[in-house]
């Protein structure tokens, strides 16, 4: 779908303060690619603001993708060409 750069280690990060910025990111991503999460109003800290980039990332949206997830890292494979 896309991807949203964080401007601050995520180890550095409060658990709390971790979950509001993946959370966020996640809406932000949905939104700009037109899917709706939920009906409710986000309150959106000047912290997480200040974090999170200014736009998603929507290079590689619409391909075909293989995800990996293991306890060492998250691979992406795009389908189409390799990468």
């Amino acid at each position: 779908m896309g991807c949203m750069e964080i401007k601050q280690s995520m180890r550095t990060l409060h658990f709390e303060t971790r979950t509001q910025v993946t959370r966020e990111a996640i809406c932000r991503v949905c939104e700009s690619v037109g899917i709706k999460i939920g009906n409710r109003k986000r309150k959106v800290s000047k912290d997480l603001t200040k974090i999170l980039g200014a736009s998603p990332n929507l290079q590689f949206s619409n391909s075909n993708i293989n995800l990996t997830i293991t306890t060492v890292a998250l691979n992406l494979l795009i389908m189409d060409s390799g990468e």
